[in-house]
């Protein structure tokens, strides 16, 4: 990733050329075990000890879908590829099994994993880049960070025309609550990161122009993107998203250092399907 400037001022302002990098690694998950496919979800393409996986939030698996698809945008649209009987190592619901907006999960440790085949990982690598997992990072002097993912509103498939309608991948740039304020939200600021989601105040352009943000549906799993202040590593992967609090205007994010647990399923001895 680039480096940026350790005072933490405009560094903290990705370059277009960031952002580039972080779609290499942003990965939309794609249920298509009906006629009609739906975007579900986002991953985080990800490099350990020479193995693939994609990173996302479990909740994005609580329908139940067996077909798992992924998907990349071109000058020709929009092209799924995927198949069935992933390995898929996921979280638990322990109430609310079943339905994604009410799944509550051990810890609350929302998180999924997916090892692609190798027919799968071909398809990832021609139009993707994993990222190497041992660089993700969170500087504490971080004032914000930069959430990706592929929005549902913005990404659909149109039944009528037989064809999908996507148009982006978003890049969200969040403001980071300080510790009393996660903890005031209710968030362990041990597992989380707690992000401002304000719409109408939190984001605009350079210019002051005020965005209009989608509904955030479908960017669950994305990662969230923090500048290092490394020179030698610079942007780094901090989290991965699992839930936008509408009501509290906040996105909760799950520290990066909490995934090395669930990945460890597929270097031991037993079963990658275990739960977490």
């Amino acid at each position: 990733m680039e480096p940026g400037n350790p005072d933490g001022t405009a560094s903290e302002v990705p370059t277009e050329k960031v952002y580039r990098q972080i779609y290499k690694h942003t990965v939309p998950i794609i249920n298509f075990d009906q006629s009609r496919p739906d975007q579900v979800g986002t991953g985080v393409f990800i490099e350990l000890c020479e193995r693939e996986f994609i990173i996302t939030a479990a909740h994005v698996f609580e329908s139940g879908f067996q077909k798992v698809g992924f998907g990349y945008l071109d000058h020709q649209g929009f092209h799924v590829f995927g198949t069935i009987g992933l390995p898929i190592l996921t979280a638990r619901a322990q109430s609310g099994g079943g339905n994604a907006q009410t799944a509550v999960y051990k810890d609350d440790l929302d998180l999924a994993i997916i090892e692609p085949d190798p027919q799968t990982l071909e398809a990832l690598h021609e139009h993707y880049c994993s990222y190497n997992f041992r660089n993700c990072s969170f500087d504490l002097r971080a004032k914000s960070g930069v959430v990706a993912g592929w929005p549902w509103r913005k990404n659909k498939y149109n039944a009528y025309k037989h064809q999908y309608e996507f148009h982006t991948c978003y890049h969200i740039q969040c403001p980071i609550l300080n510790v009393k304020e996660s903890r005031a939200a209710g968030f362990n600021p041990d597992i989380f990161i707690a992000l401002s989601a304000d719409k109408k105040k939190d984001f605009a352009r350079p210019s002051g122009e005020r965005l209009h943000l989608p509904n955030l549906e479908g960017m669950s799993g994305g990662g969230f993107w923090v500048n290092s202040f490394d020179l030698e590593k610079g942007w780094g992967l901090a989290g991965i998203l699992v839930e936008d609090d509408a009501p509290k205007r906040m996105l909760k994010v799950i520290r990066a250092s909490h995934i090395w647990a669930p990945l460890r399923h597929f270097f031991g001895a037993g079963d990658s399907q275990s739960k977490v």
